[in-house]
């Protein structure tokens, strides 16, 4: 996954040159520096999951009770967005976390991902106290994120 997610990259850069605006380019260098820096190729609580090289999905999971995943980065390339493909991720991360009996998201996301997170159940608590321009979002875990009555339970709760 690591040599793929460094073409990628490559390809990004001939694809979006140096000055060009693309969120996916500046995600996937963002998660690359992070992941090499902390360690997480091999650490074996920390997950690359991609969905048909469309979209991918950074996170970890605690090891300390009460146990929940963090979303690292999750982006969508470019090409394939407002196609249901960031959902699919985080189902298929639900699924993970199910199967791992961890039972909590939690993650900061930027401002305009919130309305996104919002449709799917997370729970928008503010900003974070060190004033980045980030937000802090939770919410239980889930088997399937596009099971209607489960939404709605979840709406109510919160």
């Amino acid at each position: 996954m690591q040599s793929h997610l460094q073409e990628l990259l490559k390809k990004l850069e001939e694809k979006y040159p140096k000055g060009s605006a693309t969120c996916s380019k500046s995600h996937l260098a963002m998660a690359l520096y992070d992941w090499n820096k902390e360690g997480n190729w091999t650490n074996r609580n920390a997950f690359v999951l991609d969905h048909r090289q469309q979209g991918y999905a950074f996170y970890t999971f605690t090891t300390r009770e009460p146990r929940h995943c963090t979303i690292r980065h999750l982006f969508v390339l470019e090409e394939h967005r407002r196609k249901g493909v960031g959902r699919l991720l985080l189902e298929d991360m639900g699924q993970h976390m199910f199967f791992e009996g961890v039972n909590r998201f939690r993650f900061f996301c930027n401002k305009p991902a919130v309305k996104f997170y919002s449709k799917l159940g997370f729970k928008y608590l503010g900003e974070s106290k060190q004033g980045l321009p980030f937000v802090y979002c939770e919410r239980d875990s889930y088997e399937s994120i596009h099971e209607e009555k489960q939404l709605k339970k979840l709406h109510k709760r919160y």
